[in-house]
């Protein structure tokens, strides 16, 4: 992924975070004390199912809400300036040899996961084994993974940065 597109999907995740936080915020602070007064009035609060279901919408709200701001928060400290150009980093195609076999792979370092960005076929989790061994890494490097079962030995052979420069072992 290139700089520009990258810039382009992180305000849009942040929009769309800041969209989910305010509706949250006005159906849990708004709706639900509206509802949970409505349900009182009906007396027993130890048998009224409607006060419960209002309680148990606030539990979640309170906590998908910390989710959101979490996210928020998350994307808001990115800045892609202060990636360095020669080590894997979060957003970075990194390719990789297995040194027992010999394989090639390819992986795009990315946030899918967390911020519900739409997926792409190489792409893996910035909070997956794989990422995290290779995030911060050289090129030339050779990492330990811990994939599928077993440790694998894998040697970095080429990243492309977010400026869209390739960094391979030769230089």
């Amino acid at each position: 992924m290139k700089m520009e597109e990258i810039k382009q999907k992180l305000e849009a995740v942040r929009r769309k975070l800041r969209e989910d936080i305010e509706k949250m915020e006005y159906e849990l602070h708004v709706e639900i004390p509206k509802a949970l007064h409505t349900a009182a009035e009906h007396g027993d609060l130890s048998e009224n199912a409607e006060y419960d279901a209002a309680k148990q919408r606030q539990s979640f709200l309170q906590g998908r809400l910390r989710q959101l701001y979490e996210k928020f928060e998350m994307v808001n400290r990115i800045d892609l300036e202060t990636f360095p150009r020669d080590r894997v980093t979060l957003f970075s195609t990194v390719t990789v040899i297995d040194c027992e076999t010999e394989m090639e792979r390819s992986f795009l370092i990315s946030l899918a996961d967390i911020l519900e960005m739409e997926a792409c076929p190489n792409g893996i989790s910035f909070h997956s084994p794989i990422a995290q061994a290779l995030l911060g890494q050289p090129c030339g490097e050779i990492v330990d993974v811990q994939w599928r079962d077993r440790t694998h030995e894998w040697e970095i052979v080429r990243i492309e940065n977010i400026w869209g420069e390739v960094i391979t072992e030769e230089e």
